[in-house]
């Protein structure tokens, strides 16, 4: 068979080698031959023209044997059907003049698979015609086994992190998790895909405030060395209590020094933070212990120096010595780093006096003593200040201590330095966390009278201005002011469920809603307000905005109140004069950034922001409610808020709330009217203008109505007559809902299937009544439509009960 590649009568092609096939073909042969990988020339038609020696030496074969073979029909293609279909739709391809290449496998002599990288390429003349088809196949047995390896060596790490039980993540430099172990991912109740590429400070929740979540990201951000660092954060999983944990974050380099990816482990330090709180109790009682120590070895200075010195060096406690006058002799080691924390070095201190270290005395209110009178350090129990880093403070319990002379008596003077700054800390975060839990207190027993007490007259505006609305004999402005009256009650219902809701007494209204809506409602709204007070108000809504699970009126709620702080804090500075409300979708989350550029909040001021009845404005200008009622809004959503502190342009409230898993945004439907409506009515209510309302609503949809203003007058009319269905109000005078009912079970059972209460309040009585009875509850103030949808939930109900049984 004549190679193809040569062409007698095309000298053209190929030069002063065309007179000589035989010397050409002998020099192809030779080239092809230096070539370390498999190389094969077949003819268009797919067969064997010529192998190279690596070719046969790696198959077993000679040219002879599979010379004019098909290339699929090879023996090194033998028992292998999936890679001959490979190989003739490569060839195929390089027929029509297109190269390909794939990892494919070739069969020797002795049956052992060898894995290669096989491509298949076409040859052309000079006439742009396919003369020819060149295979070459590279063995790759080496690089798939470094494969397999890499594979198994990555797998074996996994299994031995995971078996350590441990929380361990791997991230970038930036703090993205790229992967982690399993103990990890089964506390976080997700997958490497959930949180692969998300970053770790976002995966837990650390406490309540942005503290531990911005301590871990700084922690992050300043491994710029490679140096191993950690950090202790309280941290929580799901609805579980926060508790200590530390982050050991190292720093892997790569063979240029530069950051490759850091190797996170997360150890919960429960036991050890116990154990360094039992510590410092020892620490109080061996400072005691000390004292007593301190005052014996001064006694013998000169003969136990080295003891005392190697004494002193240990001490966990800050010791300082004065000289006669009051300039500083000494200092331990552990208050030479107090030292040096507030930037004076250890060679700079010696000699100076306290003030001139930043060492102040203080009241009892760990204020600074600021008279030079009253600055004089006198001997026993004393409080004292050390500034440090920008205007802060360690705080020391001291004990001042004559230092003695067996031979010349006082001295000067011994300072024994217990550094109580962080259980100062520590103790002020507990009395504001049982403060607050105790305005709470006072403040849902507050609520819940004061709801009842709106309740009642909200439920006869509503139903007066709804039967005028109705009243086809009146003028339409008169109609319009009905409409209004109906509008702004049923807001004011609204607002005191959210005042419900906030003293975890009263379940929300959630439902899909577009929060830029919400927004452009309440800025509709307050626009011109705004306008006329001299402030710029900007909106930058995402439009790509998802719906979130809320309820619409709270969230307008939480607008309005930071809204108005805004607008309070820009007048009351003059400082400011705009408004920006955002909206922004980041992952499963929506953020909505509320910030102005007026005079901010005072740092000192940050951790009480949220607290019931704190307040900064003047006697009478603020409850102090207002910001508390939004956190506990955003915290039933399952959301965050907090001031953003790296904003320097006033003030930024960053809200994070989770999104809807439905794209669809709620619509609210007209209660449909109900087919069953009870023919005789009591209403029970010691209200006298809710009875009338009542009344005229029911017998509007035709029913024959009796009231009664107690228990006891509705039991005599019990006596004389038979009714469909009795709504008692909860909470009157000499027998109330409650006791009626129980009243009525005791005595005649078959009328407690058509007793259902009205209520005005949402506390401990509600809660019985719901306990003891599981009987249907309308809630004040209410519309002609919640009656009817009351109705409709009536007519459910005692068609199921009375399914088998007759109706009394």
């Amino acid at each position: 068979m004549t190679l193809p590649l040569y062409d007698a009568y095309n000298p053209v092609l190929l030069g002063d080698l065309a007179q000589d096939s035989d010397e050409f073909l002998k020099i192809l042969t030779s080239a092809f031959d230096q070539m370390v990988t498999m190389t094969a020339i077949m003819d268009t038609a797919g067969r064997i023209v010529f192998l190279n020696r690596s070719a046969l030496d790696t198959v077993g074969f000679t040219i002879d044997q599979v010379k004019g073979l098909p290339l699929v029909e090879a023996p090194w293609q033998k028992h292998l059907p999936e890679s001959k279909k490979i190989t003739g739709g490569m060839i195929a391809k390089a027929v029509a003049g297109d190269s390909s290449q794939v990892e494919n496998v070739l069969v020797d002599l002795h049956g052992e698979i060898i894995p290669v990288l096989f491509s298949i390429s076409p040859i052309k003349g000079l006439d742009g015609k396919i003369v020819a088809i060149v295979a070459e196949a590279k063995e790759i047995v080496e690089l798939k086994r470094l494969q397999n390896r890499l594979e198994k060596e990555r797998w074996e790490t996994q299994q031995w992190t995971d078996s350590m039980g441990a929380f361990i993540a791997k991230c970038d430099p930036e703090g993205k998790i790229i992967s982690c172990s399993q103990p990890f991912l089964k506390a976080l109740k997700m997958s490497m895909e959930d949180v692969s590429g998300q970053h770790i400070c976002n995966m837990t929740k650390l406490g309540h405030s942005t503290e531990g979540k911005n301590l871990l990201q700084d922690t992050i951000s300043s491994i710029k060395d490679g140096k191993k660092q950690s950090v202790e954060v309280a941290l929580s999983f799901g609805k579980s209590a926060a508790e200590p944990f530390l982050f050991s974050i190292n720093p892997i380099l790569d063979e240029k020094g530069l950051i490759s990816f850091l190797a996170v482990e997360i150890v919960n330090i429960s036991e050890q933070v116990g154990l360094r709180e039992m510590m410092i109790a020892k620490e109080k009682e061996y400072s005691s212990h000390l004292e007593q120590e301190v005052s014996e070895v001064t006694k013998a200075l000169k003969e136990t120096e080295q003891f005392n010195k190697n004494l002193i060096d240990s001490a966990s406690m800050g010791i300082i010595y004065l000289d006669e006058n009051n300039s500083l002799l000494f200092a331990n080691p552990e208050m030479e780093q107090k030292f040096e924390k507030a930037g004076i070095p250890r060679d700079c201190i010696k000699g100076k006096k306290l003030a001139e270290l930043g060492i102040f005395p203080a009241y009892p209110s760990w204020k600074k003593i600021a008279d030079p009178v009253k600055q004089k350090v006198t001997f026993g129990q004393m409080k004292m200040l050390l500034n440090y880093d920008e205007g802060r403070r360690l705080q020391f319990e001291v004990h001042v201590s004559p230092l003695k002379s067996t031979t010349e008596g006082i001295r000067g003077t011994v300072l024994i330095m217990d550094d109580v700054t962080e259980r100062n800390r520590l103790d002020e975060e507990m009395l504001r966390t049982r403060i607050r839990s105790e305005k709470m207190s006072s403040l849902e027993l507050l609520i819940s009278g004061v709801a009842h007490e709106l309740n009642n007259p909200l439920t006869s505006i509503i139903g007066c201005a709804e039967y005028l609305n109705e009243d086809a004999s009146i003028g339409e402005e008169a109609r319009e002011a009905a409409k209004i009256i109906v509008n702004d009650a049923n807001r004011a219902g609204k607002i005191v469920k959210n005042l419900l809701a906030f003293a975890k007494k009263y379940t929300s209204e959630e439902n899909t809603i577009n929060l830029n809506e919400v927004l452009r409602a309440v800025w509709d709204i307050r626009i011109h307000e705004l306008k006329n007070r001299g402030i710029e108000a900007v909106l930058e809504l995402d439009p790509d905005i998802r719906p979130i699970e809320a309820d619409a009126t709270q969230m307008q709620q939480v607008i309005l109140n930071l809204a108005s702080n805004a607008v309070h804090a820009i007048e009351e500075s003059g400082t400011g004069d705009r408004i920006t409300v955002r909206t922004i979708v980041e992952g499963g989350w929506l953020t909505m950034e509320l910030e102005d550029n007026g005079p901010g909040i005072s740092e000192k001021h940050l951790p009480k922001i949220f607290d019931p009845f704190f307040t900064t404005k003047q006697p009478g200008k603020g409850t102090g409610l207002g910001l508390s009622i939004v956190y506990g809004i955003i915290e039933k959503h399952g959301g965050s808020i907090s001031v953003d502190r790296a904003y320097k342009f006033g003030t930024k409230f960053v809200v994070r709330l989770p999104l809807s898993k439905s794209s669809v945004v709620s619509v609210i439907q007209t209660a449909p009217v109900p087919t069953w409506l009870p023919g005789r009515v009591l209403v029970v209510d010691d209200e006298k203008n809710i009875c009338l309302t009542l009344s005229k609503y029911l017998a509007d949809l035709g029913c024959r109505v009796d009231t009664a203003k107690n228990g006891c007058e509705a039991l005599d009319k019990i006596k004389d007559h038979a009714f469909d269905l009795m709504l008692v109000d909860i909470k009157m005078p000499e027998l109330d809902g409650l006791q009626l009912y129980q009243r009525l079970r005791e005595e005649r059972p078959e009328l407690t299937k058509r007793f259902a209460f009205i209520t005005g309040i949402s506390g401990q009585e509600m809660e019985d009544a719901i306990n003891t009875s599981e009987l249907p509850i309308l809630q004040k103030p209410f519309s002609r439509k919640d009656i009817l949808r009351f109705f409709l939930h009536l007519e459910t109900k005692f068609a199921i009960e009375s399914a088998g049984e007759s109706i009394i």
